[in-house]
C-alpha cells in the first residue's frame, strides 16, 4: 500500500521551485524561508536590523520592499530559473548535493551558470545550506 509520502528528491525540487518563485516575485521573506534554520534567523535578524536603521533615517521602505523593487525593475518577467536538476545524496539521506544550471535573464540580456549548492533535512523537509 502506497503511503503518498513525498521522496527526498520530490521536496527537495519543491524546495528549489519555492526558492525560484519568491526571488522572482521580489519576496525576500520567502527566498530566507527557503534556508536552513540558522541562515534564515540570522538573516532575518539582520533584516529587521536594516530595516530599523531605515525607519531612524526617515525612510519609510522597508529592505524587503527595496528588494522587490530591485527585482521588479530588473526584467519583465522571470529573473532566474533552476534548470536540469542533479541530486545527490549523501549516505544516511540527510545532507545532498543539488547540481543545477542557474539561467538568469534581465532587460540586458541573460546567461547560464553552473549552480553547486548544499542542502539539508531538518524535520522532515529540505533546506538550502551555506
Amino acid at each position: 500500500m502506497l503511503c503518498g509520502c513525498k521522496s527526498d528528491e520530490v521536496k527537495i525540487q519543491e524546495r528549489l521551485d519555492a526558492l525560484v518563485f519568491a526571488f522572482n516575485s521580489g519576496d525576500m521573506e520567502g527566498v530566507l524561508d527557503c534556508y536552513d534554520a540558522k541562515t534564515r534567523n540570522v538573516n532575518k535578524a539582520v533584516l529587521g536590523i536594516g530595516n530599523g536603521l531605515l525607519g531612524m533615517g526617515g525612510i519609510d521602505i522597508g529592505l524587503s520592499s527595496l528588494f522587490a523593487l530591485t527585482v521588479g525593475l530588473q526584467s519583465n518577467g522571470d529573473l532566474v530559473r533552476v534548470e536540469d536538476v542533479q541530486i545527490t545524496m549523501n549516505t544516511d539521506r540527510t545532507r545532498a548535493t543539488v547540481n543545477a544550471t542557474l539561467c538568469y535573464e534581465d532587460v540586458d540580456g541573460g546567461y547560464d551558470t553552473p549552480l553547486q549548492m548544499t542542502m539539508i533535512k531538518e524535520n522532515g523537509d529540505w533546506f538550502i545550506t551555506p
